[in-house]
């Protein structure tokens, strides 16, 4: 009975033993598959990490601030503070032929949300007339003193294309060969405040409400499409944030197409208001006391 009993203790711990050692090799497994799947966690973990985000500010939108060389024809280094200067955006300034603290990196606009077509902050010429040999009638007077005045402000500049002719419904093709630049058209203006519905033949409207109620501007309140009209004559009252007084605004390259002021050109003007020179400002397309030249470039 004792041989017995021993022998059953003996089988007891053995059976122990096993189950014992099993339990140990099955726990030991699954804590090196959990180390292993945290390895991969922390690995994928890092990938993730590593792969660039991109901000909902950093996405490339229109009215975005593009500095451009224009002597290099390469985008500037904004990081390098000697490449821009606010003297480069004075009202006549190319560019090109600067004092000691001007440069050739020139402030622009996009109206396209590759950036790859960008209007310069500032008139490069402040005022000047569509056509001096004007005579008010209604013949088709094609802008030949205004593009003139382009191809000289720009004539040094590199690095745009060679723009595409522009087809006026009334006054026809505008040629642009030999041009280093454009004028803007009166379709990208709207299209920079939203505003899909217009057509040429349309009225004028404000660029804040995209309808003729002006948006009232406290102290300190800009527009969202500031950038269209700065550098204006008594734009601060409309919400720009920086004065000239040199010019009003600027010629676009756009007839009216309405029957009512046949042959007049849109210009956008030194408010929010996009409006017809002659059907508010009485400027006619043979004087220099008003609208300039605000470049528009475009990019390979």
């Amino acid at each position: 009975m004792k041989t017995n009993l021993k022998t059953i203790l003996l089988i007891l711990i053995v059976i122990l033993t096993l189950t014992t050692g099993c339990t140990s090799n099955e726990g030991k497994e699954k804590e090196q598959i959990n180390e292993e799947k945290e390895v991969v966690k922390d690995e994928n973990k890092e990938d993730k990490e590593e792969e660039p985000v991109i901000e909902e500010h950093t996405k490339k939108t229109i009215g975005d601030i593009v500095y451009f060389d224009v002597k290099t024809g390469k985008l500037c280094n904004t990081k390098d503070t000697t490449q821009y200067h606010p003297e480069n955006s004075t009202t006549g300034y190319n560019g090109i032929n600067g004092t000691n603290s001007q440069t050739s990196c020139l402030k622009f606009y996009a109206l396209t949300e590759d950036h790859k077509t960008l209007l310069l902050d500032h008139n490069t010429t402040a005022v000047i007339e569509w056509n001096n040999n004007f005579t008010g009638k209604t013949e088709k007077a094609q802008p030949t003193t205004l593009l003139a005045q382009l191809k000289q402000d720009t004539k040094d500049w590199i690095g745009t294309k060679t723009p595409t002719n522009y087809k006026d419904p009334l006054y026809g093709t505008i040629n642009y060969k030999g041009c280093k630049a454009r004028l803007i058209n009166a379709i990208e203006v709207a299209n920079a405040t939203g505003n899909t519905e217009w057509k040429t033949s349309g009225e004028y409207y404000f660029y804040d409400t995209n309808n003729k109620t002006s948006k009232k501007f406290a102290n300190n309140e800009y527009s969202k499409y500031h950038w269209l009209y700065d550098y204006t004559k008594w734009c601060k009252r409309d919400g720009c944030k920086i004065e000239n007084n040199s010019t009003q605004g600027y010629w676009t390259s756009t007839s009216t197409n309405d029957q009512d002021f046949y042959g007049y050109i849109w210009v956008v003007g030194n408010s929010t208001m996009f409006t017809n020179a002659n059907k508010f400002q009485g400027t006619s397309l043979n004087k220099e006391d008003r609208y300039g030249i605000r470049p528009v470039i475009e990019l390979e």
